[in-house]
């Protein structure tokens, strides 16, 4: 079952970066093709990611084990569901977007209602696809193996968003377009959900929450060391600003490196 929810949760990567690479083309093509446009694009994308994040850690730890699962499952179909509807949401939008730039210039009026309408379609997206991963964390890894759990889901969730990418770039919007692509999306979603349903009801790790592995009989260990001494320890913001850091320049590479190769 491990290895069928790490397949889930590639599908769910693939999903995830079709939709993405769908809703940046039908942006750009409401709110221009710059390089302002697809930077505010990515921006409300990420923003909503990491906002995610962030709330599913906070809820992830006060879930049990099957509870997570169904939580999962209706992440990812609140995300097709509103995959269905941007389309019309954008067209809504539309004389909104026209009137900021009645004068044929774009502004500070026009900047900030695109910049508004991005977050808008974005952020609750991308919020719920941000939340996916603690939610993940909190069913697949066990106590002492975060390093190695966490890791595995990432990986497989990177290797599912870069086929995604490459699949909605270079063969589905070319071949059947942006709404077509979006379907093809909400189908992998589709495949992760019924995949974690199918862990559901066969009861894997259910049963026995993520507490680690058994251990046999308590052996006796070797006679207590003397303790190292105590170092000053870093402040606890320290490692999540020097990510962020991280975070940013990658990012400002990303839509460098875009600007470069466009």
């Amino acid at each position: 079952m491990p290895i069928l929810f790490l397949a889930a949760y590639a599908c769910s990567g693939l999903a995830s970066l079709i939709y993405e690479v769908a809703w940046t083309r039908l942006l750009t093509l409401y709110m221009g093709h710059g390089l302002a446009a697809a930077s505010t694009v990515v921006a409300a994308f990420m923003g909503g990611l990491a906002a995610g994040s962030f709330l599913g850690g906070r809820v992830a730890p006060r879930l049990a084990p099957a509870r997570t699962l169904y939580t999962y499952i209706a992440l990812e179909l609140t995300v097709a569901a509103i995959a269905i509807v941007v389309p019309y949401e954008l067209a809504a939008l539309t004389p909104l977007l026209v009137w900021s730039y009645r004068n044929g210039a774009a502004g500070f009026l026009f900047s900030s209602i695109r910049l508004v309408s991005c977050l808008t379609l974005m952020f609750v997206p991308a919020l719920a696809l941000g939340a996916t991963f603690p939610i993940a964390v909190r069913w697949f890894v066990r106590s002492g193996e975060t390093g190695r759990g966490g890791g595995a889901l990432y990986a497989a969730n990177t290797v599912g968003a870069a086929a995604g990418a490459l699949a909605a770039g270079f063969v589905l919007i070319p071949a059947i377009g942006v709404r077509a692509t979006t379907f093809v999306g909400i189908a992998a979603a589709g495949v992760a959900c019924a995949a974690a349903l199918v862990i559901v009801r066969r009861g894997d790790r259910v049963e026995r929450p993520l507490q680690g592995r058994r251990r046999g009989p308590e052996r006796p260990g070797p006679p207590p060391e003397r303790p190292a001494p105590q170092h000053a320890r870093s402040p606890s913001w320290l490692p999540a600003a020097a990510l962020g850091i991280s975070g940013f320049a990658a990012l400002m590479y990303e839509i460098a490196w875009t600007r470069a190769l466009a």
